[in-house]
């Protein structure tokens, strides 16, 4: 794209930023397949995929569920409330699953886990679990958890991958390949989430983690669909939409004195 041929002219900026281009490319490949071939083995916590007794199998690769172009390597993923209801909102998902690794155990040959894998560049990679966590149960995070359930509903069609028990043995995670080859080595070491696990809300009740998950983001679901498009902003400090910003409406409805916090630009 930046050269164009048979006429041998450069047609974007400095031609020597390819080949630094190039060299961080190459770094990044190399970290990768270090990292792959020779897995992480110091550190105090370590992925179940690391332990010694454990045989991790890539099994699906780009795999896609019903993704934008109509591809289809699997159905497409239905997500549905965790309560149920009378009339419950469900949402149909698509899209395209970078990694899924099937682990096993090493005599038994028998399925001990999944893992599911998207890759990023730096930024999320570096997450730790407890605030992936967080993000998963405010569904401030959706593609992992939904991938993860994709995968279930590819392995365990007979299954609802919702309330499947193989949601205890499914990790999650981000994996870094433009990160130092020391730091990939500990994110993949230890940066990850249990789907199955429970997580604890603000009043220190403990609930299933995908529940949580999907009841908040079908709840957003379902005020989108009525129209309730509502602004509550943790912080107006940073947003860069103040001139279509309609809190400022919200105050005169709900009460300034009530929604302290709330000194963004309106």
């Amino acid at each position: 794209a930046l050269w164009r041929q048979g006429e041998g002219n450069w047609n974007f900026g400095d031609r020597r930023l390819l080949d630094l281009r190039l060299d961080e490319l190459k770094t990044m490949i190399a970290n990768f397949v270090r990292t792959e071939v020779t897995p992480p083995t110091g550190g105090r916590q370590r992925a179940p995929w690391l332990e010694k007794g454990v045989l991790a199998a890539p099994a699906l690769l780009e795999f896609a569920f019903r993704d934008a172009k109509g591809r289809a390597d699997g159905p497409s993923l239905v997500l549905w409330p965790p309560d149920g209801g009378d009339d419950p909102t469900s949402l149909k998902v698509h899209g395209v699953i970078d990694r899924v690794d099937l682990l096993f155990d090493r005599q038994s040959r028998m399925l001990v886990g999944v893992r599911v894998v998207d890759y990023k560049g730096i930024g999320r990679a570096r997450l730790s679990p407890r605030q992936l966590t967080a993000d998963i149960g405010a569904a401030l995070d959706c593609q992992l958890p939904v991938y993860g359930l994709a995968a279930l509903c590819r392995l365990f069609p007979d299954q609802d991958p919702a309330t499947s028990p193989w949601l205890q043995r499914t990790y999650v995670q981000y994996y870094g390949y433009a990160l130092s080859l020391d730091d990939m080595q500990a994110c993949m070491r230890k940066n990850y989430v249990v789907l199955g696990q429970d997580m604890a809300d603000d009043d220190g009740a403990a609930g299933p983690l995908v529940a949580r998950f999907l009841g908040r983001l079908l709840g957003l679901v379902t005020n989108l669909r009525n129209g309730a498009l509502l602004v509550l902003p943790a912080s107006c400090d940073f947003c860069p939409y103040p001139s279509v910003c309609r809190i400022q409406l919200q105050r005169l409805t709900m009460g300034a004195e009530t929604r302290s916090g709330f000194d963004g630009p309106g």
